[in-house]
């Protein structure tokens, strides 16, 4: 359920179908033998009982078009039950009376129930804990669950209040607090952290060379001036290897440039990195990002990232990184291909 669910089903007007007159014989049939006198059959969302009162000259019978709703007649009043509707969407079923050969319907409106999402589905707290407000309108009961003891989740009336402990971990965490009204069910993802002291620092992108072997390349996070950048000039040469990078802080997910240049000489010898799928193919350009989800691996207690694709690069998996190295006329001359790769927090800036 996205936003405000607004109520569906419009409202019907009362409609009585009669004999219509023959102009063709002249004969006028007589006036129907069913006149309604009251009605309250129109519902809110929580199944309850309404009444229909009626006149006729002779036994009178009842039926309905739908399963929700069921009717039974005593006297001259037509008893109409319904049940719960948890669903958004509004309905209507038809009443049928008849009696003597002669019919008169009726709309039984059933409206949709009320149920409001969370105005978003991701929330960044910061490490000194907060209290997160959300109005949530509903016609049912809410239900609350989460498995963080470190997130709260408590509704009073329509407001619901969401307690952040603080988060002395030293670590990011991440929680999620699902939320269940009627038939409608919602999540708000939570990640907890700092920036500067959990995310920005010193990380090596890692993992196995083509020979098998471990592979390592450092660089360090860091924001200044608004922009967050990637940093990788603690390596020999890589003078002016600096690329911005996108940085989502409610989801706490980092967006690396699929094509870097770290180096290049007036001869036109350069150093490039490119991810690649499992087929090899190359995103070669700077406007394919690779995302990584940053979190905490708790038996390590240490940050990381997974790498995929964030879209721009369709019908791709990101399964690796090329480190090439070339001359000016295109003659390769070394190749390091990492696969299997992932983004490690190894401490605070200027640690590699």
């Amino acid at each position: 359920m996205k936003g405000m669910k607004s109520i569906a089903g419009a409202l019907l007007s009362v409609f009585v179908m009669m004999a219509c007159s023959d102009d063709k014989s002249g004969y006028t049939p007589e006036e129907p033998t069913i006149a309604i006198v009251s009605q309250d059959l129109s519902f809110g969302p929580q199944g309850r009982t309404g009444t229909l009162v009626f006149q006729a000259d002779g036994a009178v019978t009842a039926s309905l078009t739908s399963d929700w709703c069921s009717a039974q007649v005593s006297g001259n009043t037509v008893t109409v039950n319904v049940e719960d509707n948890q669903s958004i969407e509004g309905r209507v079923a038809i009443l049928t009376l008849t009696s003597a050969g002669r019919s008169v319907k009726f709309p039984v409106q059933q409206r949709g129930m009320i149920a409001t999402s969370f105005p978003e589905n991701d929330c960044h707290a910061e490490n000194a804990g907060s209290v997160m407000s959300y109005t949530i309108s509903h016609d049912f009961p809410v239900e609350l669950v989460t498995a963080a003891d470190w997130i709260h989740p408590v509704m009073e009336g329509e407001t619901l209040n969401v307690t952040i402990d603080p988060n002395t971990t030293g670590q990011i965490r991440r929680g999620t607090v699902t939320m269940t009204c009627g038939g409608q069910e919602d999540a708000l993802s939570i990640v907890q952290y700092d920036f500067g002291s959990n995310v920005a620092g010193s990380y090596y992108l890692k993992g196995t060379s083509n020979d098998g072997s471990p592979y390592e390349l450092g660089f360090e996070l860091y924001e200044k001036d608004g922009v967050i950048y990637t940093d990788w000039t603690s390596h020999d040469k890589w003078t002016d290897a600096v690329f911005p990078v996108a940085f989502d802080a409610e989801k706490c997910v980092l967006t690396i440039p699929s094509a870097m240049t770290f180096y290049t000489t007036s001869s036109g010898n350069y150093d490039i990195g490119y991810f690649h799928d499992a087929d090899g193919t190359l995103a070669v350009t700077s406007a394919v990002g690779m995302s990584a989800t940053l979190f905490c691996e708790p038996t390590l207690q240490s940050t990381y990232g997974l790498l995929e694709d964030n879209g721009s690069w369709p019908g791709h998996t990101c399964c690796g990184f090329a480190l090439k190295s070339s001359t000016k006329n295109g003659r390769l001359i070394k190749t390091t291909k990492v696969s299997d790769i992932f983004l490690q927090h190894v401490g605070p800036l200027g640690s590699l």
